[in-house]
């Protein structure tokens, strides 16, 4: 049983982080893009440039930071106390 409350508080606790990161990547992310529209030309509007590529980062973020912050380290976690308890 504490097995399991180990786990699910792992899980809530790297969610969390996880959630804080993509804010934070977005975040970063949004800026970049402005300022990268603000030194070249301005052929396209800033928002349109901006929706667009936010949405293409969006999906390749969602894609991949659940598996690296999530989903490796309960692996590693489920590896480690399985080990722990066998021996």
């Amino acid at each position: 049983m504490v097995f399991l409350r180990v786990l699910v508080m792992v899980a809530l606790v790297l969610t969390a982080v996880g959630l804080l990161l993509g804010a934070w990547l977005l975040r970063r992310e949004r800026r970049r893009l402005r300022e990268a529209w603000e030194a070249g030309d301005h052929l396209v509007k800033r928002e349109t440039v901006l929706r667009e590529e936010m949405a293409a980062y969006r999906r390749r973020l969602w894609r991949w930071l659940p598996w690296l912050v999530v989903a490796l380290p309960m692996a590693g976690l489920l590896v480690v106390l399985y080990l722990l308890n066998v021996s």
